[in-house]
């Protein structure tokens, strides 16, 4: 979560943050989601 804090430290692009952040995490989600679909 430090990390997070990090990325809204300017305060003016934390909706941008967000989205890569939920943008970083679906990735993550389909490549696992793809990974056992493919085992």
């Amino acid at each position: 979560m430090g990390f997070v804090r990090f990325l809204r430290k300017p305060s003016t692009l934390p909706v941008l943050a967000d989205w890569v952040l939920i943008c970083r995490l679906l990735g993550n989600v389909n490549i696992l989601l793809s990974f056992f679909v493919i085992k």
